[in-house]
């Protein structure tokens, strides 16, 4: 297979984990090999340069679009200007592998998948999270018929994070953003399933230096009837150790704390534990294995930007929910709420939530 150079836009706290994994003897199959740094910062570029012994190192984006060693680009930009450097690098010829949240909005989402294919690169988006060991073993489970049918989902992640300085301290877009989005691309990939509707509410509570909310619920029904719930907390004096996820299904249930994953039958007693640990570089060197992989054979990438729609969708809809009160619709497909910039009309049928009196249908 081709060695293809991999060239890194942005050297931020996130690059640490991209270079550690990619720098790994055995992590790229010897396919892949990064060639260059490029950030506007020259200090943090050439820390970085000289930390993982890149010697090209680049502080403008142009100068990285023209090298002609670079095949492939990672954006770990932040989320606003996402849309500005990944469609000039699709239109300079280059393969991109994106961080989450893929885009700032939805709209900007669709427009790099639509530059993808219109100049005929490869777009992905780096959801680590789908490989994590826990993950993969809870998808192993799953897919084997371990535990039936999965009929609903609820995940609290609750910690401490008061951000330092840096664009996650001035954003509107916080913990559904920066976290959430893992969790919610995490349904789509255990369930194999698109969201149905979306409810959320955020709030931020003052108690962080950050602008934007750092408390979150959300609501996603799957087309399928599946039901997910999602609790993202930045400020929990717990720490992570309330930190669990419970998947019920038809014959029996799953439970994921730390590294242990317990399975519950429908009889008492039987059940049974599992270990699921592993190295968390290792993740961001497995998204790019996938780009490269697909690169090479002509296809396209688990991981892939139109794939990751899906996932902004649902992040969008609990945007648009938190904001309005809304239950949000999303299409058919799974793919947005809206063609208009207004949600989806109601079908007739009024949302659990909303006969609760928590959201009216989106309208």
């Amino acid at each position: 297979m081709t060695a293809y150079g991999i060239g890194l836009l942005g050297c931020g706290r996130i690059s640490e984990n991209h270079l550690r994994g990619y720098r790994h003897a055995a992590a790229l199959d010897g396919v892949g090999e990064i060639v260059a740094l490029c950030d506007a910062n020259p200090a943090v570029l050439e820390q970085q340069a000289t930390k993982h012994e890149v010697a090209t190192q680049y502080g403008r984006l142009e100068d990285l679009a023209a090298d002609p060693r670079v095949d492939v680009v990672t954006v770990l930009t932040p989320p606003d200007v996402r849309c500005q450097v990944v469609v000039p690098l699709l239109e300079a010829g280059k393969h991109v592998l994106v961080e989450k949240p893929f885009a700032h909005t939805l709209e900007e989402a669709r427009e790099m998948v639509d530059a993808a294919a219109a100049n005929h690169r490869l777009l992905a988006v780096n959801q680590n999270y789908r490989w994590r060991a826990d993950t993969l073993k809870l998808k192993e489970l799953i897919d084997s018929g371990a535990i039936g049918r999965v009929v609903g989902i609820h995940q609290l992640h609750a910690m401490w994070r008061d951000e330092g300085p840096g664009w996650r301290r001035t954003t509107d877009y916080l913990a559904l953003a920066v976290m959430a989005v893992h969790w919610l691309d995490r349904f789509r990939w255990l369930t194999g399933d698109e969201g149905a509707t979306v409810y959320a509410a955020t709030r931020s509570t003052g108690l962080l230096q950050s602008k934007g909310e750092d408390w979150a619920a959300v609501t996603v029904t799957f087309q399928h009837g599946t039901i997910a719930q999602l609790t993202e907390d930045w400020c929990s004096a717990s720490r992570h150790h309330a930190d669990s996820l419970l998947i019920d299904a038809t014959e029996g249930s799953l439970v994921a704390k730390g590294t242990t994953i317990t399975r519950y039958g429908r009889r008492q007693g039987d059940e049974q534990q599992y270990e699921a640990a592993g190295a968390f570089p290792s993740t961001f060197a497995h998204s790019m294995r996938l780009l490269l992989q697909a690169i090479a054979e002509g296809g396209e990438p688990s991981i892939s930007g139109r794939d990751n729609l899906g996932t902004m969708a649902l992040l969008d809809g609990a945007y648009r929910s938190a904001a309005t009160g809304d239950v949000i619709r999303l299409e058919p497909n799974g793919i947005g709420a809206r063609s208009n910039g207004e949600a989806l009309p109601p079908t007739g049928a009024q949302h659990p939530l909303a006969a609760a009196g928590g959201a009216h249908v989106a309208h």
